[in-house]
């Protein structure tokens, strides 16, 4: 994408224009060549940031408009919105 039409970072909270925080399970098959479909997925939209070679995970951001693309991507397993952790507040007994 190029221009106006690329996704910000962290921009407005539109559904297509938000970046979200994902995590790209890839297939059994192309565990070997999880580079290749991590490159795949950068030309489609996926700012990568990790590698779990081990786990077949990729993670990174994306924008929301663009998960249909690196789902349909040869090799990608799922596509799926990462969990955020909870933080429960302290509770001090008396």
């Amino acid at each position: 994408m190029a221009g106006s039409d690329r996704c910000p970072r962290f921009g407005r909270f539109e559904r297509t224009g938000v970046r979200a925080r994902i995590a790209i399970a890839v297939t059994d098959e192309a565990m070997g060549r999880i580079d290749t479909v991590a490159a795949a997925c950068g030309e489609a939209g996926f700012e990568h940031e990790a590698t779990l070679g081990e786990a077949g995970l990729l993670t990174g951001t994306a924008c929301f408009r663009d998960l249909p693309r690196l789902q349909a991507i040869p090799g990608v397993l799922a596509v799926e919105l990462a969990q955020r952790r909870l933080r429960h507040p302290r509770i001090h007994h008396a």
